[in-house]
């Protein structure tokens, strides 16, 4: 019975000293890694906004985009047919933020 158990007992030290050399190659790549960069830029934005007149809550909505907190960001306003009113709240509202 001891040959029978020195076949079965090889094989299985082989198996976990190549499991524990495995797990310890990992946790010390782990160690070396160093955290991800963080960039310092952000992409640009761009914010599209219809201008179809002078509707009930476009000074809030102007005010809100101007107020963002967002490093780069251009707001593109677009008139299907020129209403001066909401183009003239726009640039003030542009002018003023």
């Amino acid at each position: 019975m001891e040959t029978l158990e020195g076949f079965l007992l090889a094989p299985t030290a082989t198996s976990a000293g190549l499991y524990l050399t495995m797990v310890s190659g990992f946790l010390r790549g782990m160690a070396r890694r160093s955290p991800p960069q963080k960039t310092a830029r952000r992409p640009l934005v761009s914010i599209l906004k219809p201008l179809a007149g002078l509707d009930d809550e476009l000074a809030e909505n102007l005010a809100s985009f101007a107020a963002l907190d967002y490093p780069a960001f251009e707001i593109i306003l677009g008139e299907e047919v020129s209403s001066r009113e909401g183009h003239i709240l726009a640039l003030f509202i542009g002018e003023r933020g």
